[in-house]
């Protein structure tokens, strides 16, 4: 059969592509690190270009005989255009989707190559086994090759060089393995080392008789096997009376075997080998992965009758080291799934011991964090000094470095967890033993403790002297929150004003961006009763919709996301039907709360129709007054413009009567003073001016113009009346429904709001709001002025 061409023997050749040299299995993890770290430093020379490969993979890179690695393909800006499908596996799914190559798509392959190495097998689908369920690798590159091949470009690792990085902290040497065949041969083990054209004839020599040879060693072994079974029958009888002693002396030895968990435990005896040649070879010992999954369940009940191999004990506890990296609250579920917590590392020997036994590479959470006043306790309840680990603002948890230093970290970092098991399999630092304490301290009658914010839960917020804490709890009524709230010390929480309650919904939208919200103190008693708060405080409406009216029904306020990150509001349900997943508790100094006044019954379209009925008559009044102005007004300029009209014909009566005159023009003249004449009664009639004069007198246009600028001054005069009295009419309602607001009738409120929806800044909806039934009356007398009243 002739070989294929496009695929050469790698022993007749200087260099072979990577997939070729691969066909043998796996390779030891320190040479992958090693040789995906040599990769990176190339990719990184591009991606320093602004350039990016997009379908790196074992096919598109060679190696030599010398470990020394090329790739074959050329970098690129923006998407790829052919993909092979012998790549598809290797390639970042974004550009699989028609993305552009970037540095980060580039982590993704280099990391399924190394995937490859470790394991021999191609990395299928977004969610691979891990490299360590596959072969005996370390963890730590199980979680560099999950970080860096993540599927959103954001949560991988950042650049080539920081993979490399990594990977040699994972890769302390580079192994120099050569042997005399091609490129394979650096990455197979040792004993599968091929053997060369050479060695192949040596082994193949005919003047050799290899199965003679073969025969008489075989016959050799057999008489050695025969020999030993004679010696051994021969010798029962006289070991038959010592085997008493010597089960008694293993029993001996046994009760004598020190405690390996002791303290300082004593130098093991010196006990000779009785029988080397039947001595089995020790098992392997159990990952901590299989034995936290096979120990899950007896664990998380408090047995510590057995714990998992890899865990050290230290004073009262045993710890392990769990490198998988994840948040520190993702951490502590992890730790509770398991019945551990967190490691709780008072003393500094402690976090150096921690340290040192597990070789820390990378930060480890611990069971600390952030309580009420931004202080820091252990899960415990245990206080740190003051001025420790301060760190920044947004740093709310705890991890002890890989120097043994504690290091404060915001929420959203990741990191290894170091679980901690107490031999009385009691757990302090779940969320129930936490809150346990905080009963406790309530019931037994030292308030003034919490209301210091002293023995609160690690997650507790502090503002402005009142401290706040968010519990996920089963679905319950707002009854029964309110009876978890008290035997706690709290109550149910009162943003106390705008400020407050943004405050509240941008630490705790982890709660509401759920949807399913928290409970807080906000009821009233039944329909048309004010709303109010349990503590007592003055009732607000920062946290309400605006515009929204309520159903009767609804009695409690629920306090949900309000869609963009970090805001909320306030939903008003039925506390009877509805149920939440959670409460927001509150523990507040006293003096704080400022009681509120009993608040009088208030009927809404009582007190509507008076104000309607008193402004009603003073509009009316300036409107009456008005057109008395103006029918003077109107009457006097007809007066004069008559007076002005008949001079003017009388005038051109005597004009007409003179010789030499133009008689037909003066005689058009009198016409349009008869036309003007009759024009002025008509309008005058109506109580209007007319619009203008046709006729060129002098006298007639400045009547006209008089007339004319002492109506406008008139209209605006009763223009601004109008305008202060509609002003003055929505003031009264806007502070009305504010002061109903702030005593809780909010559908009150709302009511008199609704009153001023459609009023728009003219006065013509003015007065058709006060006069709906009067057209007459409703229509202004004079067209609406450009200054008008803005909208509230």
């Amino acid at each position: 059969m002739q070989p294929d061409s496009s695929h050469p023997d790698p022993a007749a050749t200087k260099t072979s592509t990577l997939d070729r040299a691969m066909r043998h299995g796996p390779v030891d993890y320190e040479q992958a690190a090693s040789l995906v770290g040599a990769l990176c430093e190339k990719a990184a020379r591009a991606h320093d270009e602004g350039l990016a490969y997009g379908d790196l993979s074992p096919a598109n890179v060679t190696i030599t005989q010398d470990l020394d690695l090329t790739i074959t393909i050329e970098p690129l800006k923006g998407p790829l255009a052919d993909i092979d499908h012998v790549s598809t596996d290797y390639i970042a799914p974004e550009v699989l989707a028609g993305g552009p190559c970037t540095p980060r798509s580039d982590v993704y392959s280099l990391a399924r190559i190394l995937y490859r190495l470790i394991t021999g097998t191609t990395p299928e689908g977004e969610s691979p086994p891990a490299p360590s369920s596959i072969s005996k690798t370390p963890l730590v590159l199980d979680t560099i090759i999950k970080r860096a091949t993540s599927v959103a470009p954001n949560d991988r690792i950042s650049s080539a060089e920081k993979l490399a990085n990594d990977l040699r902290q994972t890769a302390q040497t580079r192994p120099a393995i050569k042997g005399p065949e091609a490129p394979i041969t650096p990455i197979r083990k040792s004993h599968e080392i091929a053997a060369t054209p050479a060695q192949h004839r040596e082994k193949s020599n005919p003047l050799i008789p290899w199965g003679i040879v073969t025969k008489t060693a075989l016959a050799l072994v057999l008489l050695a096997l025969v020999a030993t079974l004679a010696s051994k029958f021969a010798g029962e009888d006289k070991d038959l009376p010592s085997r008493q002693a010597q089960a008694s002396n293993q029993t001996r030895e046994l009760t004598e075997r020190p405690d390996p968990f002791a303290k300082t435990p004593a130098p093991r005896k010196s006990v000779p080998d009785r029988n080397p040649a039947l001595r089995s070879k020790p098992a392997p010992r159990e990952r901590l992965k299989d034995s936290l999954t096979r120990l899950k369940t007896a664990l998380a009940s408090g047995d510590r009758s057995e714990l998992p191999p890899e865990a050290v004990r230290r004073n009262d506890s045993s710890y392990a080291l769990w490198e998988r990296t994840m948040t520190w609250k993702e951490a502590k579920a992890f730790a509770e799934t398991h019945g551990a917590h967190l490691a709780i590392l008072k003393d500094r020997k402690d976090r150096e011991w921690a340290k040192d036994r597990f070789d820390m590479r990378y930060p480890a959470w611990l069971g600390a964090g952030k309580g009420a006043n931004d202080q820091w306790y252990w899960l415990d309840g245990t206080g740190l000094p003051a001025g420790r680990s301060v760190g920044k603002a947004e740093d709310w948890h705890l991890a002890l470095n890989e120097k043994g230093i504690l290091m404060p970290a915001n929420p959203e970092r990741k990191c290894d967890v170091l679980l901690e098991w107490r031999d009385d399999g009691d757990n302090p630092g779940t969320e129930q033993a936490q809150l346990q304490r905080v009963k406790t301290l309530a019931l037994s009658g030292d308030r003034s403790s919490l209301l210091r914010g002293e023995g609160l839960p690690i997650g507790t917020r502090s503002f402005e002297g009142s401290h706040f804490y968010a519990v996920r709890t089963s679905m319950i009524s707002w009854g029964e929150a309110l009876d978890f709230a008290a035997t706690h010390g709290a109550y149910l929480a009162v943003p106390s004003n705008s400020q407050e309650h943004e405050w509240i919904c941008s630490n705790f939208w982890d709660y509401l961006g759920t949807g399913e919200g928290l409970w807080i103190g906000g009821f009233r008693s039944g329909p048309e009763q004010p709303w109010r708060w349990t503590s007592g405080e003055a009732w607000h409406g920062a946290g309400l919709v605006q515009g929204g009216n309520p159903h009767p029904l609804f009695d409690r306020i629920l306090l949900q996301g309000g869609g963009e990150p970090g805001e909320g509001r306030w939903t008003m349900v039925e506390g009877s039907r509805r149920k939440a997943p959670g409460i927001l508790l509150e523990w507040t100094t006293p003096g704080r709360s400022t009681p509120v006044q009993n608040v009088r019954t208030f009927n809404s379209k009582t007190w509507l129709a008076a104000i309607n009925r008193n402004t009603q008559q003073l509009v009316g009044s300036d409107l009456s007054s008005f057109a008395g102005s103006k029918r003077k007004l109107v009457g006097q300029y007809e007066r004069e413009l008559t007076k002005h009209i008949r001079e003017a014909k009388s005038a051109f009566r005597s004009m007409i009567r003179r010789p030499g005159q133009d008689q037909a023009e003066l005689r058009g003249s009198l016409e349009k003073l008869d036309v003007l004449e009759v024009s002025l009664k008509e309008a005058t009639a109506n109580g209007e001016l007319l619009p203008s004069i046709a006729v060129d007198r002098v006298a007639l246009q400045t009547t006209q113009k008089q007339a004319v600028a002492a109506l406008e001054a008139l209209e605006k005069k009763y223009d601004s009346k109008i305008k202060a009295l509609q002003e003055d009419y929505r003031a009264q309602l806007e502070t009305r429904a504010s002061s109903l607001l702030e005593e809780g009738h909010i559908e009150k409120a709302s009511e008199l709001r609704n009153v001023l929806r459609p009023l728009k800044p003219d006065l013509k909806a003015f007065l058709r709001l006060l006069y709906p039934e009067n057209a007459d009356r409703a229509k202004l007398p004079w067209e609406p002025r450009k200054e008008q009243l803005e909208e509230p």
